[in-house]
């Protein structure tokens, strides 16, 4: 017997086998696509995450070449990451996969040209003139207060006229840095006292001889210094134009003579005589306008009490002398002694000696 309460229901109807089949490949449908929606159902494929250089990561798998304007990999990201991630959005390059950033270049300073180094002290030179600094050693064996200069003998007997602003003693000993002058002299940039001697060895030409010959002159470019013979001579003496070497004695003054030092000549060797013009320093005593003479001191300092007289040619300015000029002369010295001007250059201080303006004749260069 049926309860009442159920017998109050309507009455169900089962569907047909065929649509049983329907409804559970429906569902079935159903079920297939929620699932697929909520979460995967089997393991997916691995990932192949590749860098901007094309390298494979760690999890393998093959790689294409990164496009060349690709951006470089992100490194992995820091914290807690997912171990899969949607294939919609691909995880980072880890920091192993990107490539080293390559090393910077190191700064190269730029080359200094050689040209570009800072000029030697004093005048600036001119062109094609040596302006370069050297170091000499010898021994001072005259003084010429009127040029500025006085003149280093060294060892093999070389004589160098130097500028300075202060004279040092004949006889002293010193190592001095020079620069050269325009007009072949030199000046003093610094120098070094190293005692003292009393004997050197000289070389030059002869440009005077005293009438009684007991002293003659010995003259290089920017110096003309006066020497004592022996009071006993041996052999052939020096003339005009002699080329000489010869050694010296420093020898102190009698009391109230006027060079502060006496060379004497201890030994001589004649060495030939000098062809053409020979060069010789002194201070203008008088210009001759009308003979076209000027008068020039035997030796640089007037030791000799002596003048020469220069003819002057017309190609030479007779007008830019005067009375107490210190000059480099060239000059062409006959047997007989006579002397022709062949070039001048201004030589009583740095800044003549220095500047070709004042150079003449055969001295310009």
């Amino acid at each position: 017997m049926i309860p009442r309460a159920l017998a109050r229901l309507p009455r169900m109807s089962f569907p047909t086998p065929r649509q049983a089949a329907i409804y559970v490949a429906t569902a079935l449908s159903i079920g297939i696509i929620v699932g697929a929606a909520i979460g995967p159902s089997a393991p997916q494929a691995k990932q192949v995450l590749v860098g901007s250089t094309g390298t494979a990561s760690a999890h393998g798998g093959a790689s294409s070449p990164a496009p060349a304007d690709a951006p470089a990999a992100l490194g992995a990201p820091t914290g807690d990451v997912a171990a899969d991630s949607p294939p919609s959005a691909p995880a980072p390059a880890s920091a192993a996969s990107a490539p080293a950033a390559p090393d910077a270049a190191p700064a190269v300073e730029p080359a200094v040209p050689l040209g570009d180094a800072p000029p030697a002290a004093g005048p600036a030179p001119q062109a094609g003139q040596p302006s370069d600094e050297s170091d000499l050693a010898g021994t001072v064996v005259h003084t010429n207060p009127a040029a500025g200069s006085y003149t280093l003998a060294t060892a093999q007997g070389e004589m160098i006229a130097v500028h300075t602003a202060k004279l040092p003693d004949p006889g002293v000993k010193v190592r001095a840095t020079i620069r050269h002058l325009a007009n072949g002299s030199m000046s003093e940039v610094k120098r070094t006292d190293k005692g003292s001697e009393r004997t050197a060895k000289l070389g030059g030409t002869v440009t005077y001889v005293a009438e009684d010959g007991k002293s003659y002159v010995v003259s290089v470019r920017g110096v003309s210094l006066l020497v004592t013979a022996p009071d006993f001579t041996v052999g052939e003496r020096p003339k005009l134009r002699s080329l000489v070497t010869l050694a010296v004695r420093l020898e102190d003054p009698p009391s109230g003579v006027k060079p502060p030092v006496i060379l004497r000549e201890t030994t001589l060797k004649l060495e030939g005589d000098a062809t053409g013009p020979v060069e010789l320093e002194g201070k203008v005593a008088g210009v001759d306008a009308s003979a076209r003479t000027i008068t020039l001191s035997a030796d640089d300092r007037g030791d000799t009490h002596k003048d020469l007289t220069l003819t002057v040619p017309g190609a030479i300015d007779l007008g830019r002398f005067k009375r107490g000029d210190v000059l480099i002369a060239g000059a062409d010295i006959t047997p007989q002694g006579t002397y022709t001007l062949t070039g001048s250059w201004q030589d009583g201080d740095i800044r003549r000696a220095d500047d070709p303006v004042n150079a003449q004749g055969d001295q310009a260069p």
